[in-house]
């Protein structure tokens, strides 16, 4: 049986979520557990076991993250509802959260429990820590990269470049150590660019902190700080020049 937690402020928005859980999950529905505040929400998920958390972000005695930095265990799975930015919404894709945008859609809503209930995918402290300082500050600092023994954390200032594998993405760093994300790159290029990350070429996403140079020969390439050279596609050249001249 599933059971339910709701925190968000607006009355009529856990009326909404409410009312449609029950009518779209009865057989398997055990209860639904609601609050209005930090304070509550921390009460509410201290003292009942639930499955999945719909959290809004801002709640009038503070914000989503202010309950979750106070529990010891995330043990159930987290869905957030928003009217947040692009930017969040970037972040909640990227660290692989679930999350829907208020005024909240039925096909959403369904789309995001139904991947629940086929994976049943609990948060780990680690990546709501680093979605609270991403969203707070409105730049992602550190990054999480899930590989086949569980994941890595690093910052991105220590990424040199991301180098497409297939469908894995490589991370080297500027001291020369590499890790192999079970992401790709074009997952990686979507939450990355405008972070200070440049995609290059079609294997190649590149930190633009550590740019040292350009040269024309050979039909063009990126010198970084490592020395390294880094391939850059015809079309992408302006692009990249724009950013330096």
């Amino acid at each position: 049986m599933l059971s339910i937690g709701i925190v968000d402020d607006e009355e009529n928005a856990r009326f909404l979520l409410r009312n449609e859980i029950e009518k779209s999950y009865s057989q398997i529905l055990d209860r639904i557990y609601e609050a209005d505040s930090v304070h509550s929400g921390l009460s509410l998920v201290k003292n009942n076991k639930i499955d999945i958390l719909f959290l809004d972000i801002e709640l009038g005695d503070g914000n989503a993250f202010h309950i979750l930095e106070e529990i010891d265990t995330i043990d159930f799975s987290i869905i957030f509802v928003t009217a947040y930015n692009e930017f969040a919404l970037k972040a909640f894709e990227f660290f692989a959260f679930g999350y829907i945008v208020k005024p909240f859609k039925k096909s959403e809503l369904k789309e995001v429990v139904d991947r629940y209930l086929e994976e049943k995918v609990k948060t780990s402290k680690s990546s709501v820590r680093i979605l609270s300082e991403s969203i707070l500050d409105k730049q992602i600092k550190k990054i999480i990269l899930p590989d086949m023994d569980g994941f890595q954390v690093i910052h991105l200032s220590d990424v040199l470049y991301v180098k497409s594998d297939n469908n894995y993405s490589d991370f080297v760093l500027v001291n020369g150590d590499r890790f192999l994300s079970t992401r790709t790159l074009k997952d990686y290029e979507r939450i990355l660019t405008g972070q200070g990350f440049f995609r290059s070429h079609r294997q190649y996403l590149i930190n633009l902190e550590h740019v040292a140079g350009y040269s024309k020969n050979d039909g063009g390439y990126i010198i970084m700080k490592t020395k390294e050279i880094i391939p850059i596609g015809r079309r992408k050249v302006a692009e990249f020049r724009r950013i330096f001249l």
